[in-house]
C-alpha cells in the first residue's frame, strides 16, 4: 500500500468518523441542554420566634461598628504581641488550619469528577507456540507428523478518554456541597480563632485583677495585724482580753489563706495562658497592675448593635453553610438513583516497533462507544442514602435556627450584666465614698480624744471590703464587654 492509498484510506475513516462524531455531539447537546439539577430550591426559612430589628439598651449608642481587630483599642502593646504569639503558636488554630486543608482537597477531588478522564495504556505480548507439520523420508517416502515451534511479538500503544454526562448535576450537587463544607469550615477557623483571642484576654487582664486581689488582701493583714498590736497591749497591760487576741490571729490566718487561694489561681492561670501559646505550663510571666486605666478605655467605646450584625458571626455563618451542604447533598443523592450515561473513545495503534508500518491505517486501532448504567437492585440502600440525606438537612435546619436563637440569647443576656454590673459598681463607689468620710469624720474623732482607734480600724478594713468588690466587679465588666465582641462576631 503506498502513501497515496494509505492517506485516501485515512481520508475517508475520518469523514466517517466525523459523521458519527457529529451525531455523538447532537445527542449530547440534546442529553446536557436538557438535564436539570436534582437539588431541591431555597426556601425562605421561618423562625419559630420574633427577632427584634435592634436591641435596646441604655448604655450604647445605634450606629453599626465596624469589624476591626478591636482588642487593639485597649492601647496594650503588650497584650498585641501575645495576641500575636497565640494566633501563630496555637495548637487549636493549627488544627483548624488542618481541618480546612483537607475540606480543600475534598473539593478539589469532587470538581474533577466532572471532567472527561484519560487514561494510556501500553503493553507487550511475546508468546511461543508449537506448530504441527509433515516431513518426508526421502528414503522410503514415508510420511510422519512433526512439530516445530514459532515466536509471535505483539506490541500496543492506546489512548481513551471516558466522560459521564452530568444529565442531573450529580456531581454539581456533589462539588457545592463540597464547597459549603469549605466554606462551614473556614468560619469554624476564625470561630476558635476569636474564641481563643478572647480567652487570652481574658487569661490576661484575669491574671491582673487577682494580682490587684492579693495586693489589697495584703494591706487588709497590714491592717489586722495593727488591731492585734493593740489589742496584745491591752491585754498584757490587764485590760483586754484574750479573746480579742485570738480572734484576730484567726482573721490574719484565714486572710493569708485567702491570698494563697489566690496565688494558687494566678499560677494556674497563667499556665492556661501558656497552653494559648502552645508552651509547656510554667511561672514566668510578669504583668503591670493597670487593670482600672484598660477598664476606662472599654467603658469609651461606642458598641452600635443593630439585631442584623449578628449575621457576621462565624457560628451563624458556619450553621447556614452547612445548611447549604446538606441541601446539595440532596440533590446528589436523588441523581445517583438515576441511570448514568457515558461517552467513551480511544486510539491506538498496533505493533508500534515495527516502523515501516507506523502510518498505516491497518495498525490503526480507532474505537468509540456510549454505555447506560443502572443499577437494577440494590437492597434498596439508595433510597435509605437519600432519604438520610434528607433528614440530615432537617437536622442541620433545626441547627442553623438553634444557632441564631442562641446568638440573640447570649448578646441579651450580656447587654443585661453588663447594666446590671455598671449599676453595681456605681452603687459601691458611692458607698466607697460614704466610707471615706466616716474614715475621715472617725480620724478626727479620735485626734479630739472622744473616738476610739478600733472603728478607724474597722471602716478602713470595710473600705478594703469594697475596694475588692469594685475590683470583682472590674474583672467582670472587662470579661463581659470582651464577650459582646465576641457574641457580636466582630474582627
Amino acid at each position: 500500500m503506498n502513501k497515496k492509498d494509505i492517506f485516501g484510506c485515512f481520508n475517508h475513516q475520518r469523514c466517517f468518523t466525523q459523521k458519527k462524531v457529529t451525531n455523538i455531539l447532537l445527542f449530547l447537546s440534546f442529553i446536557i441542554f436538557s438535564s436539570c439539577s436534582m437539588t431541591p430550591a431555597k426556601k425562605n426559612i421561618k423562625y419559630e420566634f420574633d427577632i427584634a430589628s435592634k436591641y435596646n439598651a441604655n448604655s450604647f449608642k445605634g450606629h453599626k461598628p465596624t469589624r476591626t481587630k478591636w482588642w487593639k483599642k485597649f492601647n496594650d502593646e503588650k497584650l498585641n504581641k501575645l495576641i500575636e504569639n497565640v494566633i501563630k503558636n496555637n495548637l487549636d488554630l493549627k488544627m483548624a488550619l488542618g481541618n480546612i486543608n483537607i475540606l480543600k482537597a475534598q473539593y478539589q477531588i469532587s470538581k474533577v469528577k466532572k471532567l472527561p478522564t484519560v487514561n494510556a495504556s501500553a503493553g507487550a505480548n511475546v508468546a511461543r507456540a508449537p506448530i504441527a507439520g509433515f516431513s518426508i523420508d526421502r528414503t522410503t517416502g514415508a510420511m510422519s507428523k512433526a512439530y516445530d515451534s514459532q515466536i509471535n511479538d505483539n506490541y500496543s500503544l492506546q489512548l481513551g478518554a471516558m466522560f459521564e454526562i452530568d444529565i442531573f448535576d450529580k456531581y454539581g450537587s456533589l462539588s457545592r456541597s463540597a464547597l459549603n463544607n469549605l466554606k462551614a469550615s473556614q468560619a469554624d477557623y476564625y470561630k476558635v480563632y476569636f474564641l481563643i483571642i478572647s480567652q487570652t484576654i481574658m487569661a490576661y487582664y484575669d491574671i491582673k485583677m487577682i494580682k490587684q486581689s492579693i495586693n489589697l488582701n495584703e494591706d487588709i493583714i497590714k491592717s489586722y495585724k495593727e488591731e492585734l498590736d493593740i489589742e496584745k497591749q491591752k491585754y498584757e497591760a490587764g485590760i483586754g482580753i484574750s479573746f480579742n487576741v485570738n480572734s484576730l490571729e484567726q482573721i490574719i490566718s484565714s486572710q493569708k489563706a485567702q491570698i494563697e487561694e489566690l496565688k494558687k489561681q494566678l499560677k494556674l492561670r497563667k499556665y492556661s495562658l501558656k497552653i494559648l501559646l502552645g508552651q509547656y505550663p510554667k511561672d514566668d510571666m510578669i504583668f503591670e497592675d493597670n487593670t482600672k486605666e484598660v477598664l476606662n478605655k472599654l467603658e469609651d467605646l461606642s458598641l452600635g448593635i443593630p439585631s442584623d450584625l449578628l449575621k457576621n458571626r462565624f457560628d451563624i455563618i458556619s450553621a447556614h453553610k452547612k445548611l447549604e451542604s446538606a441541601r446539595e447533598m440532596i440533590g446528589y443523592k436523588k441523581a445517583d438513583r438515576f441511570p448514568s450515561i457515558s461517552l467513551s473513545a480511544a486510539i491506538g495503534y498496533m505493533n508500534i516497533l515495527d516502523l515501516s508500518n507506523f502510518f498505516d491505517s491497518d495498525f490503526i486501532t480507532v474505537s468509540s462507544g456510549a454505555n447506560i448504567n443502572y443499577t437494577v437492585f440494590s437492597y434498596g440502600s439508595k433510597k435509605v442514602a437519600y432519604e438520610q440525606a434528607v433528614e440530615q438537612y432537617n437536622l442541620s435546619l433545626l441547627n442553623y435556627k438553634k444557632t441564631i436563637l442562641n446568638a440573640f440569647n447570649e448578646v441579651e443576656g450580656i447587654l443585661v450584666k453588663i447594666d446590671s454590673l455598671k449599676k453595681q459598681k456605681e452603687n459601691i463607689i458611692e458607698s466607697l465614698n460614704y466610707s471615706k468620710k466616716s474614715l475621715e469624720e472617725a480620724k478626727r474623732r479620735f485626734i479630739g480624744g472622744v473616738g476610739e482607734y478600733k472603728t478607724i480600724l474597722d471602716l478602713t478594713k470595710s473600705q478594703f471590703s469594697l475596694q475588692i468588690n469594685i475590683i470583682n466587679l472590674e474583672k467582670g465588666l472587662i470579661l463581659t464587654y470582651i464577650d459582646l465582641y465576641r457574641a457580636l462576631g466582630k474582627k
